[in-house]
């Protein structure tokens, strides 16, 4: 369920035109690790770099580095919300994007 709810998370952020931060140490951090790449100790700053590309997300080490940001008005979502969430985009465009997600 937590992919999923991840896969939600993006297609929110695209469908609402809002960047997507993950706090490190989040669930979602956890499910990115495990479904994605494993970190090897020497190069965490390039995964972090090629995650964020691939993404279009940002991934924060804590609520100091989110505030350092500047952003206003940060919305959070309870897992059970993104899990639930339903796009208004066409299914073709929804599959298209989750495809390249995948």
């Amino acid at each position: 369920n937590n992919l999923i709810e991840f896969l939600h998370a993006l297609q929110y952020s695209r469908d609402h035109d809002v960047p997507l931060g993950i706090m490190s140490g989040s669930w979602a951090m956890r499910v990115l690790l495990k479904m994605w790449m494993a970190i090897q100790e020497n190069n965490e700053e390039q995964w972090i770099d090629r995650f964020e590309r691939a993404f279009c997300v940002k991934i924060l080490k804590d609520e100091e580095e989110l505030e350092s940001l500047g952003y206003e008005n940060v919305i959070r979502m309870e897992t059970r919300d993104l899990f639930v969430y339903k796009t208004q985009t066409s299914l073709n465009d929804y599959l298209g994007v989750q495809g390249d997600n995948l």
